[in-house]
């Protein structure tokens, strides 16, 4: 509601009048404008006040540069230089002025605007629209100049401006500033959660100081929180004169914090008494009496602060913390957009100077530390877990989580050590899953691995009351039980985990059954130390698999000369065809209707250095788990046929050699080519060379098997089938491998003459071979007697000592010279044999 006087009233103190700007931007009145200042208790009505002395230009030094407890009046002329009328708002700011009222003076006389309160400033047109900031609606005629009388009135009154706002351009410039608040609000709201999200206090810190300075920005200036909530504007200094000094804490605290700065220094005494004067003092807004002054020591109290911080940065050196420089430059910069605006709240030529700047550096830069502060902390945390992961790694298997082999011996180690300080024993199990290879290669290697985890799972619920447990390599396992070290006591771990490991496994949407093998070795009594202990296990382990599955097996003494043995054949075997160390003995085959030598087996002997001749069962084995036998049995075949064809050339013409033929060798994918190139280099027909192969070579690949045959045949190589009866070899095998001889193997031979069984089998072998149209050749003919059992079975050949013991190759000549010599056509199969025996060896 408005009230008019006459134009009586309409005095002036003098100032320029402005013209009103006719487009849609604000105008500015503050600065043409004149002022008074008068005590709260002058009672003297507006037209005195304006024949009153001390009206002075309302610059920023007379127009409050400093807070003061009065009534505050501006006054100016303002006039329309249009042909029409004009309307504009005429807003007072800042808002948070108690009680502020227009006098509108034309000629026709003054009208009295309707008092606005702070943070209620309120217009009847649009209707019910509530302002924030005091606004009047003035309209002047066209033509006409007006005179606008402004009363402040508040315990203390700020720094004010006058505008002159065309309606529409102050409705959008006061949605744009509530959205830009709303948008910091919001910014700020998703900084604090992600800093508290991250769980670490120092960023914690970092958001309550923050929040308190985003909550002054919006009390001290902003409209969002008074727009929403106008019940607040009587709180509102000591709300935001509180979340100031807070602030003030929190940046010290975090600035220190945060850049590893020494907390007894003098710096952070000063800043911390700085503080604590900065507390006090906004306790001490609340009371009215105190506010001028309180606010005042808060403003000193920030400077003090905030330049304190900045000579502290200066003269500390960087922490050795991440980011270090990174982040001290960011509190720098905000340090220094803070003191801006401290500057600026206290208003003078400074201050309006960089004003303009702090509205714009002040919460963008507390924005980019936050989240410069999450990122390098976050990536500090990513690269922490990383290392954490690399060291968990570096002692944990990835796949099940169990201690690995590094991190097993040291724990065992350990309790080695404690058990022969205590007297007490330390048992290491070695489990192994048999056939695992199975699983891998049946159900795939997911399965494999989820099999892996779940006997990782079932082993340590098994001892984790009493032992530890920790994965090897592979499907291999170790098992450490201290204070278990009597033979009892370790088979019934023993049996207790195997039970427990031959459960089956549920896996996906079938059901697995698993056993194991276990090695024991305890100390002090099979070794002093983890490493002695872990090697003794192994060794056991070693053992109990080769007498079968679920089985376990104590370590023994015996056994690690075993070990030591074949670990000395390995490395040796490695030198033995560098050195020429290997040589071929033959042993005859005889035809036991024509009484000839058919041929000669070659078989392999390593003049091993201090042990003399060395026979292929000492070696054999080792040489084929290494895959020695490999370029051995290369070697063979080359030296077979070499000498096979010098005998031919002095005049043996029909001399056939046979050459025993590894599974790993026939399995190589090289032995067709092995095999003819030997006979190409060596000159000697194919028919010359006859390969045994024993039936284990066969079952089991068969089409590669199959494959490989084919290949030999097209060779013109005979083929031979070794040890025929002691492996799994079917009867429709024979047929299938296209084999030209069969050999019966000689645990048949043996005891054929005393055995009625071992007979029997003979005979039905001889049988079926002849049905099959192949040749027989019986192994381990070592008399006479047997001799002629194989000859009346109607066996083709006869190979043994009854014939000849395996020779060198100087030799062997000499001894076919011999048999033939000693040979006649007269002679029965026996009486044969008899002479050549005795003359030949």
């Amino acid at each position: 509601m408005a009230l008019w006087f006459p134009p009586s009233a309409q005095a002036t103190p003098g100032a320029d009048t402005q013209e009103l700007t006719l487009g849609g931007e604000p105008m500015a009145l503050t600065e043409h404008l004149r002022v008074l200042k008068q005590a709260p208790d002058a009672t003297a009505p507006f037209s005195a006040v304006l024949q009153q002395d001390g009206w002075q230009p309302a610059t920023v030094e007379n127009r409050n540069s400093s807070w003061v407890a009065s009534t505050v009046w501006l006054t100016g002329s303002v006039r329309n230089p249009s042909d029409r009328p004009v309307t504009r708002w005429i807003v007072v700011s800042p808002w948070r002025i108690d009680d502020v009222q227009l006098y509108l003076m034309t000629p026709e006389g003054t009208q009295v605007m309707a008092h606005q309160l702070a943070g209620l400033g309120r217009l009847e047109s649009p209707p019910g629209r509530q302002f924030v900031e005091s606004v009047f609606p003035v309209t002047i005629a066209a033509g006409e100049t007006v005179r606008l009388l402004v009363r402040l009135q508040d315990e203390t009154v700020p720094t004010s401006f006058v505008t002159a706002w065309p309606p529409e351009a102050y409705l959008r410039h006061l949605n744009a500033q509530i959205l830009r608040e709303a948008v910091t609000v919001a910014v700020a709201l998703t900084l604090l959660v992600v800093l508290v999200l991250t769980a670490d206090w120092q960023l914690v810190l970092v958001a309550g100081w923050l929040a308190a300075a985003v909550g002054f920005e919006i009390t001290y200036q902003g409209q969002l929180l008074l727009h929403f909530v106008p019940g607040l504007a009587d709180w509102i200094i000591p709300i935001f004169s509180g979340l100031g000094s807070l602030g003030y804490l929190l940046f010290t605290v975090s600035a220190w914090v945060l850049n590893g700065l020494d907390r007894r220094s003098v710096w952070a005494r000063i800043a911390g008494g700085g503080n604590l004067v900065a507390l006090i003092s906004a306790a001490a807004v609340v009371f009215p009496a105190c506010q001028i002054i309180a606010r005042q020591v808060i403003g000193v109290m920030g400077l003090v602060i905030l330049t304190t911080w900045l000579i502290a940065s200066w003269r500390t050196p960087l922490a050795d913390v991440p980011q270090a420089k990174v982040i001290r430059w960011l509190f720098n910069l905000f340090g220094a957009s803070m003191l801006l605006y401290v500057i600026t709240s206290r208003g003078g030529p400074l201050g309006q100077a960089l004003r303009s700047a702090q509205d714009y550096i002040r919460f963008d830069v507390l924005t980019i530390l936050c989240v410069t502060l999450v990122y390098l902390r976050v990536r500090h945390q990513t690269q922490e877990n990383d290392r954490r992961r690399i060291k968990f790694l570096a002692f944990h298997d990835a796949l099940t989580g169990l201690p690995n082999r590094v991190r097993g011996l040291s724990q065992l180690s350990q309790a080695v050590a404690a058990g022969l300080r205590q007297n007490s024993p330390v048992s290491v199990l070695y489990l192994d899953m048999d056939k695992f290879k199975h699983v891998n290669d049946t159900h795939g290697h997911p399965i494999g691995d989820a099999l892996l985890k779940g006997v990782a799972a079932r082993l340590s619920d098994c001892v984790a009351a009493f032992g530890t447990v920790c994965r090897l390599s592979g499907d291999e396992f170790m098992v450490v039980l201290p204070g278990v070290g009597q033979p009892e006591q370790v088979a019934r771990h023993c049996q207790a985990l195997l039970s427990e490991l031959s459960t089956p496994f549920r896996l996906a949407d079938r059901q697995l059954h698993t056993s194991f093998s276990i090695g024991v070795a305890t100390s002090p009594d099979d070794g002093l130390d983890g490493e002695t202990l872990m090697r003794h296990a192994d060794i056991a382990l070693f053992e109990a698999k080769k007498s079968g599955e679920n089985r376990f097996c104590r370590f023994e003494q015996q056994m690690n000369t075993r070990v030591i043995d074949h670990a000395q054949t390995r490395a040796a075997l490695h030198q033995a065809l560098e050195q020429g160390e290997f040589e071929l003995h033959y042993q005859p085959q005889i035809d036991l209707r024509t009484r000839r030598v058919t041929g000669l087996e070659a078989l392999i002997r390593w003049n091993r250095p201090g042990r003399g001749l060395t026979l292929p069962g000492e070696f054999i084995a080792v040489a084929e788990e290494s895959g020695l036998i490999v370029p051995i049995g290369r070697w063979v075949l080359r030296e077979a046929c070499r000498q096979a064809s010098l005998w031919r050339a002095d005049g043996w013409h029909d001399m056939t050699v046979a050459v025993n033929v590894s599974a790993v060798q026939f399995r190589s994918g090289h032995l067709t080519q092995d095999v003819a190139e030997a006979l190409a280099d060596s000159g000697l027909a194919p028919g010359g060379l006859e390969l045994e192969l024993t039936e284990s070579v066969l079952v089991g690949h068969t089409d590669e098997a199959l494959r490989t045959l084919g290949q030999l045949k097209a060779l013109g190589t005979p083929l031979a089938l070794d040890d025929f009866g002691t492996g799994y070899c079917g009867l429709s095998y024979l047929r299938r491998f296209n084999v030209d001889t069969v050999k019966i193997d000689r645990s048949f031979i043996v005891n054929a003459e005393h055995d009625a069984e071992d007979r029997a089998i003979v005979q039905a072998v001889v049988q079926l071979a002849h049905n099959l149209k192949l040749r027989t050749v019986a192994e381990g003919v070592e008399t006479s007697d047997v001799a002629w059992l194989l000859a009346a079975a109607g066996c083709d050949r006869i190979q043994g000592y009854q014939v000849a013991r395996p020779m060198p190759a100087k030799d062997v000549v000499r001894w076919l010279t011999a048999w033939k010599t000693s040979t006649s056509a007269q002679q029965t199969p026996t009486h044969a044999l008899d002479a050549g025996l005795q003359r030949g060896v």
